[in-house]
């Protein structure tokens, strides 16, 4: 049987508190993301988890014979270069958070230090969004784009947007708007982290067909 991936994303709002509008703004750009990454659309799910203990939570303890999951966080902070490619070691000294002994690095992703990081990769999206009056120049030109501190952003996107109609970042509003929009290419090439997610999504969908090719 060829599985599908199921990732729960840290984001959107609390559970149960949330805006119902921006879990399905969440769900879509995520998707929309992956599919324009070349990844198949029914082959994806998205689970939006609002908080990452939650996001934690729901990862560790939903299981599916026919799905493969995946945790998407932000790093929140800086990652370390020792721990690259090595998430969970990273989560646990950050977050203390221990996965079972079946969940390997290969299943758990950051976003580094945010997903608005990712905006760094395709101002060309950011410009089009926000649209006349857009100040790219305030935004973080550190390289890779991860270095970036989180604030930095913020205040970078709040300072972009100031004489648009948008007048700032407004991370409900806008956060999944821009995400629809960015080329994916152009984050894997910035973006190690995310060139890491996307390449094990697709590494782990081939994996899966193959196998299911090869069943007696």
């Amino acid at each position: 049987m060829v599985k599908s991936l199921r990732i729960f994303v840290e984001g959107g709002g609390e559970i149960g508190q949330g805006d119902k509008y921006l879990a399905r703004d969440l769900r879509e750009a995520f998707k929309k993301f992956f599919i324009c990454a070349g990844l198949p659309e029914r082959r994806i799910h998205i689970n939006r988890c609002g908080s990452r203990n939650r996001a934690f939570e729901e990862f560790r303890n939903k299981k599916s014979k026919d799905e493969i999951n995946l945790l998407l966080v932000d790093s929140e902070d800086p990652v370390p270069e020792i721990y690259y490619d090595k998430p969970l070691a990273f989560l646990k000294v950050r977050d203390n958070f221990v996965a079972p002994n079946n969940i390997s690095d290969e299943q758990v992703h950051l976003m580094t230090q945010c997903m608005e990081s990712w905006f760094l990769a395709d101002l060309e999206a950011v410009q089009s969004y926000f649209g006349s009056g857009c100040n790219l120049s305030r935004l973080p030109t550190t390289k890779p784009i991860e270095a970036a501190e989180k604030q930095a952003i913020f205040d970078g996107l709040n300072h972009a947007a100031q004489n648009t109609t948008k007048h700032h970042y407004r991370k409900g509003r806008d956060a999944f708007a821009i995400l629809k929009l960015l080329d994916p290419e152009k984050v894997q090439r910035h973006s190690p982290w995310a060139c890491r997610l996307l390449q094990t999504m697709d590494n782990l969908l081939v994996e899966s067909i193959q196998s299911a090719r090869n069943c007696p």
